[in-house]
């Protein structure tokens, strides 16, 4: 009986200590929001247009390729301008329409933050809450998510990124 009293003790010291050491990996997984950067180093193409053996990346029919003098130079190379090479925090490299996904703060309306930025939702996903809103460029989609990181009507707010080397679970 005096083993088990002793147990117990030990599990009630031991477990908040083990969530206190867990608490800095679980802030940085679900606090904030994925931080993508433009990755300057590379282009995107289309993959048909150059050699194999210049692809760094395949992404969904495109090819990211290094920005070399003599690859910016190539004019058989036929590159993609409405789309952006993004690099996340492990390195991987995406593609970035220049859309922002945003969700309101409870009691906002998606329809109304958008025209005060004068601005159109451009789809919804009613189920989670998230817009669509569609901009003319890279600098523009960063300029709205910093806006958008101090109205206090948004609750989250992110570039819309897709990874093409990540499998559906």
């Amino acid at each position: 009986m005096r083993q088990r009293h002793l147990k117990l003790a030990a599990l009630k010291l031991l477990i908040p200590v083990l969530l206190l050491s867990l608490h800095p990996a679980m802030a940085e997984e679900f606090d904030a929001s994925p931080v993508y950067v433009h990755a300057d180093d590379v282009m995107l193409v289309v993959a048909a247009s150059v050699n194999d053996d210049l692809i760094i990346q395949d992404l969904g029919g495109y090819a990211v390729i290094a920005r070399t003098p003599e690859n910016i130079a190539n004019t058989a190379i036929a590159r993609v301008t409405n789309l952006s090479v993004m690099r996340d925090a492990l390195g991987r490299l995406g593609l970035a329409d220049h859309r922002v996904l945003f969700t309101p703060n409870g009691g906002y309306n998606v329809d109304v933050i958008a025209l005060s930025y004068n601005l159109t939702v451009s789809a919804r996903y009613p189920n989670s809450g998230w817009a669509l809103l569609q901009l003319d460029s890279l600098d523009s989609a960063e300029r709205l998510i910093t806006q958008f990181e101090t109205d206090d009507r948004v609750r989250l707010v992110e570039l819309n990124v897709n990874f093409y080397d990540i499998e559906p679970t």
